[in-house]
């Protein structure tokens, strides 16, 4: 959540503070796709690519007779992403503006016969004629902007920080321009420090998983043992792991055998107990994944 939108929303909130978050500066963002047989720009490089086309999946525009910014390529990012990837081309024209103004204001069709327009002008495209279909979207407070009260970011920062339970985290939750692996990392962060501080450890952590136990402890494992696993969707060996072994009962009692003989050996050596586990595990999540195939 934006930062403004934040604050502005809370009760009892100083001042100084609520000055600060209302005069943080954002710009809106609107983007029109459009989908052509091809593109004028030539792939004069040694890169190979589907239908020859220019290998940049971002091309900045420096031409000052139009409002376009910044223009992507979508076939180059993912070949799934276009239907007809050796006849068509998607290109999105991006625009940097503010919410309220004459182009946010626009209609959707009368924005998309704006970008195209302006294709043609900078000589992308021939004609108008040529486009097959597009699409506009349009993102509030997509950038949030170094100026106006961002001087006092600090002041705010301080206050903010006073509330023992919010975590501020993403581009616009921390009022920073970061690229968005970042900004997916601060979440990933701000879960660690909530579960931390209610009694879990981090057990593992890298760019993909985290993995928090409670119950652990010097002595040994406590009555109970909770188990939390973070990951990103589409991550669900574990799950095929499960259904595995409640389908084949045998495996789970060799599981079980395991588990009990590695736990005397390994009871002050979590690392070690995972890694001992590991070839077992391995083997019969991969067998669940031919078996049940996309079942997650």
């Amino acid at each position: 959540m934006p930062i403004k939108d934040l604050v502005g929303g809370m009760n009892h909130v100083p001042a100084e503070p609520a000055r600060i978050a209302k005069g943080l500066p954002y710009r809106a963002y609107m983007t029109v796709g459009v989908l052509v047989p091809a593109l004028n720009l030539k792939n004069k490089t040694k890169l190979k690519t589907i239908g020859n086309i220019v290998p940049d999946c971002w091309i900045y525009v420096q031409d000052r007779r139009v409002k376009l910014g910044r223009l992507q390529i979508y076939n180059n990012w993912s070949p799934y992403m276009v239907k007809d990837i050796e006849n068509t081309v998607w290109v999105g024209l991006e625009y940097f503006v503010d919410e309220g103004d004459e182009y946010w204001n626009m209609s959707e069709e009368a924005f998309s016969q704006f970008g195209i327009s302006e294709m043609v002008k900078i000589g992308l495209i021939n004609s108008a004629e040529e486009v097959i279909d597009s699409h506009v979207e349009k993102v509030k407070k997509a950038y949030p902007a170094y100026f106006d009260t961002y001087r006092e970011m600090d002041t705010l920062i301080d206050w903010l920080s006073s509330i023992k339970n919010l975590y501020c985290v993403g581009r616009n939750g921390q009022h920073r321009y970061n690229n968005m692996d970042h900004s997916m990392c601060t979440s990933f962060e701000a879960v660690k420090n909530i579960l931390t501080g209610n009694g879990y450890i981090c057990m593992s952590q890298n760019a993909d998983r985290l993995s928090f136990n409670k119950g652990y402890t010097e002595n040994g494992f406590a009555e109970k043992v909770f188990h939390l696993h973070l990951r990103y969707d589409g991550d669900n060996d574990e799950l095929y792991f499960r259904d595995y072994i409640i389908e084949y009962p045998e495996i789970a009692h060799e599981y079980e055998k395991m588990k009990l003989t590695l736990w005397k050996k390994f009871e002050h050596d979590r690392n070690g107990y995972t890694a001992a586990k590991e070839e077992f595990v391995r083997k019969y999540t991969n067998e669940a994944k031919l078996k049940y195939g996309k079942r997650y």
